[in-house]
Formats: structure tokens, sequence, C-alpha cells
């Protein structure tokens, strides 16, 4: 009886101390972001997404916009290419290089991560399937 009891006790604390955490810290968002692709995707989550006139032209020409599952799926499931990317050059800006596939075809989508709350997709490369028209900003 006395082990029963000391269960009993212990489950009660345990119960008593969840409910305590789930209170202090349940409307948290908590992501796991410890690898280099991972932060810096979900730090473009979180910026307001601007576009340059050249991938505004090729959206309509693809048919994707902000509000499409485009734009979410190329920031959930691109790769970073490390190679490329281009710190510090700007005081307040980081170059990225995103390469997103979709059934079969690789976009490459070139971003600039502002620290004023801002990522600027400055360049898209398409597949060779498509062909669109817009005048490329260098």
């Amino acid at each position: 009886m006395k082990l029963l009891k000391r269960f009993g006790w212990y489950l009660g604390g345990v119960l008593l101390g969840t409910i305590l955490v789930l209170f202090m810290f349940g409307d948290r968002e908590i992501a796991c972001t410890y690898f280099p692709n991972d932060r810096v995707l979900g730090d473009l989550q979180k910026k307001e997404l601007l576009f340059s006139e050249e991938v505004k032209c090729i959206n309509e020409c693809i048919g994707a916009d902000v509000d499409t599952n485009f734009y979410f799926n190329v920031l959930h499931a691109s790769k970073v290419d490390f190679s490329y990317n281009e710190r510090g050059t700007e005081s307040d800006c980081n170059d990225y290089k995103l390469i997103y596939s979709q059934d079969g075809l690789a976009y490459t989508l070139y971003v600039k991560n502002c620290k004023d709350s801002t990522a600027t997709f400055h360049r898209v490369e398409l597949p060779a399937s498509f062909d669109c028209d817009c005048p490329t900003e260098e």
C-alpha cells in the first residue's frame, strides 16, 4: 500500500506540473530550427515578401502569387545553396539562393533577406519547360 500511495503522489505531481507548464508556455510557437537551412527558411517565413518587377512578371507567367501554395512550399521545402550566399555584402541584407523542386521541375530563386522585416525575391530561374518573356534586371 505504501508503494501505491507514493505512486499516486508522483502521478499527481506530474499532472500538476504538466498543467502548469501548459498554462505558462502553451501559446508559444515552437520550431526546431537548429540546422542552417531551417534557420534561413524559418527567418524568411516570418518576413513580409516583396517581389521585383522581373519576379512579378514570372509569377504571372507561371500562375504563382503570394497567396498561392507555390511560395508557401518554397519557404518550407527549399534547399539553401550556401556556396552562393552573399552574407554581409550590404549592411542590412543577406542574399540567398533557394533551390526548390516540384513535380520534377527545379526552380532557383534568389532572395534578399533584410533586417527591416522584408524579404525581396529579385530573380527566379525557371525550368526549361517554361517560356516567359520577362525583362531581366541586372
